[in-house]
C-alpha cells in the first residue's frame, strides 16, 4: 500500500482502490513541555470511503487510538484549509447549540503541509442527510 500525499489525493477519482494510507501531524498536546514541541506525525489507513470530492475532499472510515472513527481529508489547492475551518467551527457551534453531532477527536495538517484532516467519532447505526 502506498502512502498518498496532497498531490497524489488530488488526483483520485471514484474508482480509488482501497485501502489507501496518508502521513498527519499529529494534535499538539494540551499542555506542552520541551520535550513534547517535536513535530509527531503518523500514517492513517482508511479502510471504507464514504465521500469522494475528486480534488478536495475524501471522507472515510479509519481507526484512531483504537477506535473506529470518521476521517476527512481536505486538499483543494488554496482553498483546503479555510474548508477545513469552516467544519471545525461548524462543529463547534452545533456543540454548543446542544445540537447531537459526532465529537470532534483531532484535526490538524497532512505531513506535507498541503492539506487538513478532521476526525470524529463513529456513529453506529448513523446515516447520512444526504
Amino acid at each position: 500500500m502506498k502512502t498518498l500525499d496532497s498531490k497524489t489525493l488530488i488526483k483520485l477519482n471514484h474508482g480509488a482502490g482501497l485501502p489507501l494510507a496518508v502521513r498527519i501531524v499529529l494534535p499538539a498536546p494540551e499542555a506542552p513541555s520541551a520535550a513534547s514541541l517535536e513535530i509527531e506525525t503518523a500514517e492513517i489507513v482508511i479502510s471504507e470511503l464514504f465521500r469522494l470530492l475528486p480534488k478536495k475532499r475524501l471522507v472515510g472510515i479509519t481507526r484512531w487510538q483504537e477506535k473506529k472513527v470518521i476521517i476527512k481529508l481536505f486538499y483543494q489547492k488554496l482553498h483546503w484549509s479555510r474548508h477545513l475551518q469552516r467544519e471545525v467551527n461548524g462543529l463547534r457551534n452545533a456543540t454548543n447549540a446542544a445540537i447531537p453531532v459526532p465529537a470532534m477527536l483531532a484535526s490538524g495538517i497532512l505531513e506535507d503541509g498541503r492539506g487538513g484532516y478532521l476526525i470524529t467519532e463513529f456513529l453506529e447505526g448513523g446515516y447520512n442527510l444526504d
